[in-house]
This record gives C-alpha cells, sequence and structure tokens, in this order.
C-alpha cells in the first residue's frame, strides 16, 4: 500500500485507512490506463490489419483520441452535433439551389 513500518504500527489508524483508499485509486487508474492502451492498440491493429484483409469498407485509425472525462465527452458530442447540422445545411442549401434552377428562380446570390 506504501506505508512505511512506523505509519503503520505507530501513526494513527485512520492513515492506513487512507493508504488502502489511495492504493485502490492507483489500482483503478493503472488499470484504466491499460484498458485505453488495449482500446488504442485493437484501433490499430484494425486499421492497418484489419485493412489489409478486408475486402470492402476500410477502417479509419481514430482522428482524435478518445474522450475519456464527461467534459471531452460532451465537447465531443456538440462538436459532432455541430458538424452535423453544418452538413444538414450544406446539403439543404444544396438542394435548394437545384430545386431553384430547375423552377428558373433565383440563386442564392441574386438574393
Amino acid at each position: 500500500m506504501g506505508m512505511t513500518w512506523t505509519q503503520f504500527w505507530i501513526d494513527e489508524p485512520e492513515l492506513a485507512i487512507a493508504y488502502r483508499k489511495a492504493d485502490a485509486i492507483r489500482k483503478r487508474r493503472k488499470n484504466e490506463e491499460l484498458w485505453l492502451e488495449g482500446m488504442y492498440t485493437a484501433e490499430a491493429l484494425s486499421a492497418t490489419v484489419g485493412n489489409m484483409f478486408s475486402k470492402g469498407q476500410k477502417h479509419p485509425y481514430p482522428a482524435e483520441p478518445f474522450p475519456i472525462t464527461v467534459d471531452e465527452q460532451r465537447e465531443r458530442r456538440e462538436r459532432e452535433e455541430k458538424a452535423r447540422m453544418e452538413r444538414m445545411k450544406a446539403a439543404f442549401m444544396a438542394r435548394s439551389l437545384q430545386v431553384n434552377t430547375r423552377l428558373g428562380g433565383r440563386t442564392h446570390d441574386e438574393c
């Protein structure tokens, strides 16, 4: 746990509880780091070896790191939602330009 003999046998008993909790937190953090490392390794293998044997759709390596914290997850969702809205807006504008051109209407530049 990281306690010295003196800390364990002579100091306050609550110190042992704090060290035990800190040790559990360290172990959980290390486990999550190893899990994340495994996720990146799996993505790398999928993007290289998996694509080598793939006949159809290729699997790209992630363009940005996996979001870990709640704030990072929220920021990623907001970015993805904004990008989706921009794609929808561009598709709508292209479609409306086609319809206006076909019907002899004005283009967006003329408005």
